[in-house]
This record gives C-alpha cells, structure tokens and sequence, in this order.
C-alpha cells in the first residue's frame, strides 16, 4: 500500500491524522478486481440485499490510454 499526500502553493492547513492495523484476509468480505472490458457492471457484494460488515473491496478499472472512463450508479442505499 502507497499513501501519497501532495498540497498546493497556496494554502496550508491542520493537515491529518490516521490510523493503520493490519486486518486478517479471512475477516473481510472478498471483492473488487480488475475490469478491462470496454463495458460492465460491479456491484457491492450481495446486492440488491445488504453487504456485510467490515466489507473491503477495490475495482481497478483499465481501458486505453486514449479512451475515458464514465461511471453510471444506478443505484445507491
């Protein structure tokens, strides 16, 4: 894991605080993954019923260095 923090020439501030812990793989709901097709759907995991507790989950997605992505949520709770 990279965390970067990059501020502008203008302004400072307070800045953050946070904490880290190392969580167990198999305590968290396994989700997310990679997405290359020119089009998809992902969902949070056991949609439309509530997600779990404590659910983690990253959606890495590549398309062509020319191309753009555009997300649509069709449906949020």
């Amino acid at each position: 894991m990279t965390i970067h923090f990059q501020s502008d020439s203008q302004n400072t501030g307070p800045g953050f605080t946070a904490n880290y812990y190392e969580v167990s793989a198999n305590k968290n709901t396994q989700c997310g993954g990679k997405l290359d097709d020119d089009s998809g759907t992902f969902t949070s995991p056991n949609y439309p019923r509530s997600y779990p507790n404590n659910a983690k989950c990253t959606w890495y997605i590549f398309v062509d260095s020319d191309e753009r992505i555009q997300i649509i949520f069709i449906d949020i709770q």
